[in-house]
């Protein structure tokens, strides 16, 4: 039990004490100056706590917050202006609130009830009623901090429309047309026979009639004589390196064979072909003294 009634405690201080904390769904006045030194108009500023702008064209100002004692009569303050989230505009008046006490209130049309409203008995000059902070508790007898947006200026301007800029025409046009020349007709000349050609005048007009595609065959590049005789010496040094590997081959072939011979044959065909061909001059001395 002593839990619930903590809680509850809590929760109507909480109400009671900052209302701040809860989203406004409606503009609400935020600092109004009834009695401003001389020459100096009263103004009332508007503030939007809510989260997206309001026009405020949908609401209206009134001195007080009866709302059929004045209806249709110009004490009504019709508003103007769009006003963003969480931002202040204010807005001129003309010798509208007493100095001895009125209610200012802010009505939202169709609706005859103000969203807001705060009464006031006794003006000083220039001290205005405020809230602290914006869109909180009033305070009275406050240095004006009137906000630096008027609620007019808030408004959407129009967009200007871009005037299109003529573009000149064929008949400004000052170039001066060009005479067209007259033709003179050429007399008709009588054919001349051709004489006959001699045969280097046909080698010539022969040369001079060769075919375009022939000419470009002619024309095709060639290879060098460098380019030509690298490549026949590339192609020597192939063909010697080719012939010298297959004449090693050969000959190591033959020395295996010839080897693998001897080692076959017994040890005195073995000196025997040693002797036939190194040679031995000992073998000949003795058959030439027999």
């Amino acid at each position: 039990m002593p839990k619930i009634v903590t809680c509850l405690f809590a929760l109507v201080f909480f109400l009671l004490f900052h209302p701040p904390a809860f989203a406004q769904e409606n503009v609400v006045i935020n600092e109004f100056l009834p009695k401003p030194s001389t020459d100096n108009p009263e103004w009332v500023e508007f503030y939007n706590p809510t989260g997206s702008t309001v026009d405020l064209s949908d609401y209206f100002f009134d001195d007080d917050t009866d709302f059929d004692s004045d209806s249709g009569s110009s004490a009504k303050v019709s508003l103007s202006g769009l006003l963003p989230s969480q931002q202040t505009c204010y807005w001129e008046l003309s010798s509208y609130l007493n100095n001895n006490g009125d209610s200012p209130s802010l009505f939202k049309i169709g609706q005859s009830s103000p969203v807001d409203t705060y009464t006031y008995t006794q003006a000083d000059t220039d001290l205005s009623f405020s809230r602290i902070p914006d869109g909180g508790n009033w305070q009275t007898n406050q240095s004006p901090t009137k906000s630096a947006n008027k609620c007019q200026d808030l408004a959407p301007q129009p967009t200007p429309t871009p005037t299109p800029t003529p573009s000149p025409t064929s008949s400004t046009s000052t170039a001066t047309p060009t005479p067209t020349p007259k033709t003179i007709p050429t007399p008709a000349k009588s054919p001349t026979p051709k004489p006959l050609a001699s045969p280097a005048v046909l080698g010539e007009s022969q040369t001079e009639s060769t075919p375009a595609s022939s000419l470009n065959a002619q024309s095709s590049p060639s290879l060098s004589p460098e380019a030509t005789k690298s490549a026949l010496s590339k192609t020597k040094v192939a063909g010697l390196l080719t012939g010298s590997g297959i004449i090693l081959i050969g000959l190591s072939f033959g020395f295996y064979l010839w080897y693998k011979r001897i080692l076959r044959s017994s040890p005195a065909e073995r000196d025997a072909g040693l002797n036939r061909i190194l040679g031995n001059p000992k073998k000949e001395q003795s058959e030439g003294q027999s």
